[in-house]
């Protein structure tokens, strides 16, 4: 019997109670406890922490990224008051600078040569213009930049015409270059012969970053910006250290979407893949003295798996997955999205289905797994990763600390960190049938706690998410509506979490 998650809601979070009653044949709920020692430190958590990662393509419609596009400013603002922006993926092997501006004589041009090399979608114009609204959005929000430059289909007299151009107008809003996409897929999606491997790529991005850092003395670039493949990460961050401020790579949990071993709840479950590659990656990062981004990722490459990428479980998948990356060390987390059309052309026109949202399947239409969907023609919305991102940011500057979780073998994580004197807990109960009584035992110096709840009907929900009792507006708009307020008992805190649902407290003294 499926359980009703709203029976729940009422009494999700209160001080030292029983969980509600089950409805017959529900399992047992998990009881979990939470130790938390606010003295040990482990580290902190930049406050740029999240952003966001978009297709080239997107910068076709140069009033996209505008400052005049106030809804969608104001939702990139309400994820934090610093970000990271990256602009890149697959569309940016594809993309055209255009000095002297896009013509419609260029932009046909730029069809036929498509259709006669047989590719599935046009290059991107990239033009002046864009870049100009580009770097007002960036002032509209208050974020930084990592740009993409094409090394797929490109050249370094291209590249660094377009990075000069680029960093006229974003100036210190620009973190970094990045050169070239994914490029340990080259030698898969015909953009290099079988034989390119790392030493092959690494001698074409020198070539590149000298040609730009001839026009840009200054240029920044982050590397190596891959999909999968992490010794190229190691070997980047050995060889080619001094000549780059950030190391990225890529990470997609699942997939493809039609793969029906993709599910929710596999979603929710650790990635064995990710566990290893973590300690690699670290490893690598500290020996040169760099800091590790994610700079692309979500839940299921080729757009995200319906039913699964834009669901509730979504919203906790990516807020746990930013808090253990944070844990793990990695200085940000961009998640992938758009607009359903750039992010089509990026993967060669795969992207399936309808785009499922409250308001009609085309009303906002994106990726199913797109933290933002919507177009200039229909407005903007949240969907639920965009909530998960909220929860996860809101740990962004803080100084995570110690806290040791026993979940009783329960898919239930935790993380706590200390912020301007408060602690803030977040707390998954990613466990999709269960509910869990989760404990947190801390010193008797705090006192008083407040909690908000992410939470929604089901955990297959598209719509209904809320934080904190309350859904984000189109043009960024919220504040909580439902704080709950906890009692402190004789060893700590008590609260109780219905099934697919994450709570982040509040304490303080």
């Amino acid at each position: 019997m499926k359980l009703n998650r709203r029976d729940f809601l009422s009494a999700s979070i209160a001080a030292a109670v029983a969980v509600p009653p089950f409805l017959a044949g529900e399992p047992a709920a998990v009881s979990a406890r939470l130790e938390i020692n606010p003295d040990r430190r482990i580290r902190e958590i930049p406050e740029d922490y999240t952003g966001l990662s978009y297709e080239t393509a997107e910068l076709a419609d140069p009033r996209y990224f505008s400052p005049r596009n106030l809804p969608l400013a104001g939702l990139v603002r309400r994820l934090g008051p610093k970000g990271v922006l990256r602009l890149g993926g697959n569309t940016s092997e594809f993309a055209m600078w255009m000095s002297n501006g896009a013509t419609e004589a260029a932009n046909a041009a730029m069809a036929v040569e498509a259709k006669e090399k047989g590719w599935k979608e046009p290059p991107t114009p990239v033009t002046p213009e864009a870049i100009r609204n580009l770097a007002g959005f960036l002032d509209a929000t208050g974020w930084t930049l990592i740009w993409g430059l094409n090394l797929g289909r490109g050249s370094p007299e291209d590249a660094a015409d377009e990075a000069a151009c680029v960093a006229k107008y974003a100036g210190q809003r620009l973190a970094a270059f990045q050169i070239g996409n994914e490029p340990d897929l080259y030698n898969m999606n015909g953009l290099r012969p079988k034989n390119w491997e790392f030493a092959d790529y690494l001698k074409q991005w020198r070539d590149y970053a000298g040609a730009v850092r001839r026009r840009v003395p200054d240029a920044r670039f982050g590397a190596p910006d891959v999909a999968f493949r992490t010794e190229w990460i190691t070997s980047f961050a050995a060889e080619a250290k001094d000549q780059i401020v950030l190391l990225t790579g890529h990470y997609y949990a699942e997939g493809p979407p039609t793969d029906p071993r993709m599910t929710l709840d596999r979603l929710l479950h650790p990635n064995p893949h990710l566990e290893a590659d973590i300690p690699k990656i670290m490893k690598a990062a500290n020996e040169a003295q760099l800091p590790f981004r994610l700079a692309e990722g979500n839940s299921c490459y080729e757009g995200g798996k319906p039913g699964v990428s834009n669901t509730l479980g979504s919203a906790l998948w990516g807020a746990d997955l930013m808090l253990h990356l944070a844990q793990a060390g990695y200085v940000g987390v961009n998640f992938h999205g758009g607009s359903r059309n750039a992010v089509k052309a990026g993967l060669g026109g795969k992207l399936p289905g309808a785009s499922l949202q409250s308001g009609g399947p085309q009303k906002y239409p994106g990726a199913f797994y797109t933290p933002i969907a919507g177009a200039l023609d229909v407005g903007f919305a949240a969907r639920p990763l965009f909530y998960g991102m909220m929860l996860g940011g809101q740990l962004a500057g803080s100084t995570l600390v110690e806290s040791k979780l026993d979940a009783a073998g329960s898919n239930v994580t935790a993380y706590a960190a200390e912020s301007a004197g408060k602690l803030l807990v977040a707390i998954f109960n990613k466990e999709i049938a269960r509910s869990a009584q989760v404990t947190l035992e801390i010193d008797g110096k705090w006192r008083r706690g407040r909690a908000w709840l992410l939470t929604a009907a089901t955990p297959e929900s598209i719509s209904g998410i809320t934080l904190a009792g309350a859904e984000v507006g189109n043009d960024g708009a919220w504040k909580p509506a439902d704080e709950e307020r906890l009692s402190r008992g004789e060893n700590g805190f008590s609260l109780s979490l219905a099934p697919c649902t994450a709570a982040l407290v509040f304490l303080s003294d």
